[in-house]
């Protein structure tokens, strides 16, 4: 196995933008800032894109995402079930791109 740039640099980027979109839902789900878009949304989002990368973030989504589907069952069949099936699309030509 050999050292691969384009591969760490693209894992570099993923983590990046990861950290990012969970630090803004967490910045959007505090009250004097509800005005900004974010949220529960955007902390899944990142939380999905770093479980690409680090395995005990998949475990934490996957726990995060049946706290959702239990307590809120209409947002998780109308928005997050979808969003899910089409981010693993996506994840899936990405991943063959790159390999």
């Amino acid at each position: 196995m050999g050292w691969f740039p384009r591969k760490t640099f693209f894992r570099i980027v993923r983590i990046v933008i990861a950290i990012l979109f969970i630090i803004w839902g967490i910045v959007g789900s505090l009250p004097p800032l509800m005005w900004l878009p974010g949220g529960i949304w955007t902390i899944l989002l990142g939380m999905a894109l770093l479980s690409f990368e680090i395995p005990w973030v998949k475990k934490l989504d996957d726990r995060l995402l049946a706290w959702v589907e239990r307590k809120f069952p209409k947002i998780y069949i109308r928005i997050i079930l979808p969003t899910r099936r089409i981010g693993d699309k996506i994840a899936e030509r990405i991943r063959s791109f790159l390999s």
